[in-house]
C-alpha cells in the first residue's frame, strides 16, 4: 500500500490541502481563499467555523483529485498561522467569537499602559519589553471588557481557547483531543519556555485567565489523535502539528546554530535556528526579538530567534485589489522590470504598523517620493522593493542583538517566486540567498514531521531533501539598494508613529 501524508496549511488569507507521496513531491493540492475583515481600530479578524469548514473542503478535493483512496493516507499534519486565536463553547464545538487574527493592532493603546503597570512589571518582569497589540495578556483581558457575552460564558466555565491548530485539531477529532503544540504555544507569548508548560503567573496572577481553557502543550511530531472519519471517510492519525514559520524552518533543513530562512508569504519573517538551550530571559526581556521554539521531537527542542514584517506580501494583495495596480501577482515580476528603477518612490509596507525592530503599531503605510514622471511601473516595482528593504531592517535587528553568523538564508513563500525579491535581498543582506526547488515549505515541514512520529523518515532524511533550484549572490548592483536602503529608512520614519501624530 502506498504511503502519502496530507496536510492542512492554513494561513492568513488562505486554507491549502497538500497531499504528498511518500518521496515527498506534491501529488495534489486543493486551496480556497479566506474572507479577512479589516475594519477600523486596527481590527482583523477572520470566521473560525470558516476556516475549519474549508479545511475539510480542502482536504477532500486534495484526496479526489489526486485519484486515491482515503486508507492510502498515512497520516495528517496540520500547520497554521500563528497567534491567531479564538474561544468556543466546548460543548456546542461553535465558536463564540470570530477569530481575532495576528495582524490585529486594536489593543496598541494598552501596550504602554500595561508596560507601566506595577502589578504586570511585578508579576512579569522579563515579557516589559516583548509587549505588543498581539500579547494576550493585553489583547484578550480587553477583548473581554469589550464583549461582556464571551467573558460571561468565560466566566461561567463554557468556553475553552485556542489558536488555530488547538482548533483544528479539536474539531477535526471531534472534541476529543484538545492540545497545542510547543511551536505554537511559544509564539504566543505566554509559554515558559524552559518548563514547556503555559506561564500562568502570568495569564492567571495578571490576565486573570484559568489554566484549563488553554490546550495540552506537545512536541511537534507526536500523537494529536485520530481524525473522525465523517470528515475524510477513514480515520486517519494527525501525527504532526507545528507553525507555519517553524515549518519552513524544519524543512528547509536549518537544524544547526546559524542557519535560518526567511519566508515571504503575506509576511516576512526571518528565522534563524540558535541550538537546543533557551537564552536565559533578561530583566525587561529581550527588546522585541524573542526566542521561541522552533520545533521539539521525541525529548530534544530546538530554539530559534526571529523578526518579522507583518504586510509584506500582503501589500502585493492589497496593490491588487484595492488600489488596481495590476490584476495578478504573477505579472508583478515583468511590470516591475520594465522600468529601470522606481523614479524615486519608495513604499512602507507598514498597513497594519511596523514590527521589527520599529515595534510600531502606529504606523502607516505610505508611498513617497512621487513626481510628474511616476508611473503605475514605479509605484508597482516600489512595492516590491519594499519587501527586501524590510527583510534587510529585520535582518539587522536580530544580528545586534544575537551575533549571527549566517552564511546563506533560504527562503520560502509566494513572494520567493520573484527573482527582483531574491536578488536584492541578496544584495542587502551581502549573503547567498538560495530559492529550493519547491517554495511550499510550510506544508512540507508539517508532513515531514508526521512521517517522523510514524517512523518512516529522520531528520537526518529531511536534510538530505533539501534541493536548491536558484541560488542568488551579491552582484554589481549591491551599493546602489544599499544606498536605496538608506534613503527607504527616511521613509520608515516618515510613517512611524503617524497615527500619534494625527489624533
Amino acid at each position: 500500500m502506498k504511503r502519502y501524508v496530507l496536510v492542512i496549511d492554513e494561513g492568513t488569507t488562505g486554507v491549502r490541502a497538500i497531499l504528498f507521496d511518500s518521496g515527498f513531491e506534491i501529488v495534489s493540492q486543493h486551496y480556497e481563499k479566506l474572507n479577512v475583515h479589516y475594519e477600523k481600530g486596527g481590527i482583523v479578524e477572520e470566521s473560525a467555523a470558516e476556516i475549519f469548514d474549508k479545511a475539510v473542503f480542502c482536504g477532500r478535493n486534495a484526496i479526489k483529485e489526486a485519484g486515491i483512496a482515503p486508507d492510502e493516507i498515512d497520516c495528517l499534519g496540520v500547520t497554521v498561522q500563528r497567534v491567531t486565536w479564538v474561544f468556543w463553547d466546548k460543548e456546542t464545538g461553535e465558536p463564540v467569537c470570530d477569530a481575532v487574527v495576528w495582524q490585529d493592532t486594536r489593543a496598541r493603546d494598552m501596550v504602554p499602559v500595561v508596560r507601566e503597570d506595577p502589578d504586570f512589571r511585578r508579576i512579569c518582569p522579563y515579557f516589559v519589553n516583548e509587549l505588543r497589540a498581539t500579547s494576550i495578556c493585553v489583547s484578550i483581558p480587553l477583548y473581554l471588557k469589550n464583549h461582556p457575552d464571551v467573558k460571561a460564558q468565560l466566566d461561567a466555565g463554557k468556553l475553552l481557547f485556542g489558536t488555530m491548530e488547538t482548533w483544528l485539531v479539536w474539531k477535526l477529532t471531534k472534541g476529543k483531543v484538545f492540545a497545542t503544540d510547543l511551536s505554537n504555544a511559544s509564539t504566543l507569548g505566554a509559554m515558559d519556555e524552559k518548563a514547556q508548560k503555559w506561564d500562568m503567573n502570568m495569564l492567571g496572577n495578571y490576565a486573570g485567565l484559568p489554566e484549563s481553557i488553554f490546550g495540552e502543550p506537545k512536541a511537534c511530531a507526536d500523537d494529536y489523535g485520530m481524525t473522525d472519519a465523517e470528515f475524510f471517510g477513514v480515520e486517519i492519525p494527525i501525527t504532526g502539528v507545528v507553525a507555519d514559520q517553524q515549518s519552513a524552518l524544519f524543512s528547509q533543513g536549518c537544524h544547526e546554530i546559524s542557519t535560518g530562512k526567511c519566508t515571504n508569504g503575506t509576511g516576512s519573517f526571518l528565522t534563524v535556528n540558535i541550538g537546543q538551550s533557551y537564552p536565559e530571559r533578561p530583566e525587561g526581556g529581550h527588546q522585541g526579538i524573542v526566542p521561541r521554539v522552533a520545533w521539539k521531537i521525541g525529548d530534544t527542542t530546538d530554539y530559534m530567534v526571529e523578526a518579522l514584517c507583518p504586510t509584506t506580501g500582503a501589500v502585493l494583495e492589497w496593490a491588487k485589489d484595492k488600489l488596481k495596480l495590476f490584476d495578478d501577482i504573477k505579472e508583478v515580476d515583468a511590470l516591475a522590470s520594465s522600468v529601470d528603477n522606481t523614479d524615486g518612490v519608495y513604499f512602507v509596507p507598514a498597513l497594519t504598523g511596523l514590527y521589527s525592530p520599529y515595534t510600531d503599531p502606529t504606523a502607516r503605510a505610505s508611498y513617497i517620493g512621487i513626481s510628474g514622471s511616476t508611473r503605475r511601473e514605479h509605484f508597482i516595482r516600489a512595492t516590491i522593493e519594499s519587501v527586501a528593504f524590510a527583510v534587510c531592517g529585520a535582518f539587522e535587528a536580530l544580528q545586534r542583538k544575537f551575533a549571527l553568523d549566517l552564511k546563506e538564508v533560504m527562503i520560502s513563500g509566494g513572494v520567493s517566486k520573484s527573482d527582483i525579491v531574491a536578488q536584492n535581498m541578496a544584495n542587502l543582506l551581502n549573503m547567498n540567498v538560495v530559492r529550493p526547488k519547491s517554495v511550499e515549505a510550510t506544508a512540507l515541514g508539517a508532513a515531514q514531521l508526521a512521517a517522523i512520529y510514524r517512523g518512516w523518515l529522520t531528520k537526518d532524511d529531511v536534510r538530505a531533501m533539501v534541493q536548491k533550484h536558484k541560488v542568488f549572490v551579491p552582484n554589481d548592483q549591491q551599493q546602489k539598494y544599499m544606498d536605496n536602503y538608506k534613503i527607504w529608512l527616511k521613509a520608515v520614519d516618515r510613517s512611524s508613529h503617524w497615527l500619534d501624530n494625527v489624533l
